[in-house]
């Protein structure tokens, strides 16, 4: 499979060591900064088949749903393999 991007979102559950196959809608993509808390995660940028990608996602992890980020004033450039952290008030993107 090698270097296969996927839109695929699974979770684990430790208890039973079962995983299963959600629903998030996001545009496959690799190498993308992310991060997350308990009810959502983030993720930013990577590297779709068409090259460097800038547009954000929020996945509501209880949900399985997601939508883009539609931020105002100055966006990221296209970037791949930045990190990324949030607090309660703002997501943090280095890279």
């Amino acid at each position: 499979m090698g270097d296969r991007r996927r839109a695929d979102f699974w979770t684990l559950q430790p208890a039973t060591g079962r995983w299963s196959a959600e629903s998030a809608g996001t545009p496959a993509r690799s190498a993308f900064a992310w991060a997350s808390d308990s009810k959502r995660f983030v993720l930013v940028g990577g590297r779709a088949e068409s090259g460097p990608l800038s547009d954000g996602w929020v996945v509501a992890i209880d949900a399985g749903d997601s939508r883009p980020i539609s931020p105002g004033g100055t966006v990221p450039s296209a970037r791949t393999g930045a990190a990324a952290t949030f607090d309660a008030s703002k997501y943090y993107l280095y890279g």
